[in-house]
């Protein structure tokens, strides 16, 4: 990784990939009495890439002095205002969310966070203030890394939009330096902030030297936020990178946390975002082998409780596919072939994956059952085929779904 520094944040790129749509939003609303700045990770990626993401976060603020009642009033009518003409959707601290084509826009006014107490916090235990007359610098020191705190101002210049790079805490220069560094003490304070600093460290190849692990405690973080941060990454590396910090540092966790230690030690890999395939890995890789403990983790999933113990027994069907011999499949008569275990099998695996057909690219993919890809995709009936349809019917559907199935094997 490192910083596209042909490209400065005032370049004809930036501004060819900002579109006419958006430009005209941020337009009216800087018309308006507001000042605008693009913050978070459209700024990073950007600096990484050279290419804007689709997800734009704006901080709004204020040019003049208003009071906190005032500037309320003041956000509220904007909210009205892009309300006449999208469809925008109402998130916590006055925060306005909108699509505009291929784009989603965030509208957030400047704030300030701040804890009582010593603690544990946690995600949401702090206490924020709307704030439009801070400075940059006071807004993103609640930010969680210096790379994700770096701005950019738009303004208007003779009826132009021009971008202005705003980076009081050197996040560019950690960022080209593969540094994640925290924005300020409050950090600690936030449980998520342990599993985000996991998530951008191999997410982005970072270096995590500067962050001290010591100073969290998890005592009140939830399986929701531990699984949306794994989602997030979606890799393995996420549970074992995880549990050895908590184990090196001695970082207090709560028992259902402690009860997803079973996904630590998993051979690499990555599940689409999808944790179907999280909790197929498992058993796949034995690290679960009682449909008990499988049972428990899916529920912590908030799997389907059909899924459950259709996706344990599958793993058994999947060891004995293994072993098939389709050369001793092609040998058998077409009435021995209906009654088989083989054919018995290979029924049970389609049934598996007709109810959850998003599984079946996972199961594909894994060395066992690659080979026998052919045969999985013959069930059920609904496919071309060579035979003529007379030549079907004279045939039980039992023996006709087999000998469809064993002229693929031909």
């Amino acid at each position: 990784m490192k910083l596209v520094k042909s490209y400065s944040i005032t370049s004809e790129l930036f501004k060819s990939q900002f579109p006419e749509s958006v430009r005209l939003v941020i337009k009216d609303i800087i018309m308006k009495g507001f000042t605008v700045t693009l913050v978070g990770g459209a700024v990073r990626d950007f600096l990484i890439s050279g290419e804007l993401s689709k997800d734009l976060d704006f901080e709004l603020g204020s040019p003049i002095e208003i009071s906190s009642d005032d500037w309320i009033t003041k956000i509220d009518l904007l909210k009205s205002d892009l309300k006449s003409n999208f469809k925008i959707e109402n998130l916590a601290f006055h925060i306005t969310r909108l699509k505009l084509n291929d784009f989603e826009l965030e509208f957030s006014s400047s704030r300030l966070e701040s804890y009582e107490g010593d603690g544990p916090f946690a995600h949401s235990d702090l206490n924020v203030s709307l704030n439009p007359n801070i400075d940059f610098l006071d807004s993103v020191k609640r930010r969680d890394f210096t790379l994700n705190a770096i701005g950019v101002k738009v303004s208007i210049a003779e009826d132009e939009l021009e971008y202005e790079l705003i980076d009081p805490l050197k996040g560019s220069e950690d960022l080209s330096a593969r540094i994640l560094r925290e924005c300020g003490d409050n950090f600690y304070k936030d449980p998520v902030r342990m599993l985000r600093a996991i998530r951008f460290k191999h997410k982005l190849n970072l270096s995590d030297e500067n962050i001290r692990y010591s100073e969290f405690n998890l005592s009140k973080l939830n399986s929701y936020w531990f699984l949306e941060e794994a989602n997030k990454l979606n890799s393995s590396m996420y549970f074992d990178d995880f549990y050895k910090l908590v184990n090196d540092f001695n970082v207090q966790i709560p028992k259902e946390i402690n009860e997803f230690s079973c996904l630590k030690g998993l051979n690499q890999f990555k599940w689409n975002h999808n944790l179907r395939f999280l909790a197929l890995e498992v058993i796949i890789q034995k690290k679960i082998t009682n449909l008990e403990d499988y049972s428990n983790l899916c529920i912590k999933l908030k799997l389907p409780k059909k899924f459950i113990k259709s996706s344990f027994e599958l793993i058994d069907n999947l060891t004995s596919l293994d072993k098939l011999n389709i050369e001793k499949i092609k040998m058998m008569s077409l009435e021995d072939f209906s009654t088989s275990l083989e054919f018995n099998i290979i029924k049970k695996i389609h049934s598996f994956i007709s109810q959850f057909p998003d599984c079946e690219s996972t199961l594909l993919t894994h060395k066992d059952v690659k080979e026998f890809s052919k045969l999985l995709k013959v069930w059920p009936l609904n496919f071309k085929t060579d035979l003529e349809k007379k030549d079907l019917e004279k045939y039980s559907s039992s023996l006709r779904s087999a000998l469809i199935f064993k002229s693929y094997l031909k």
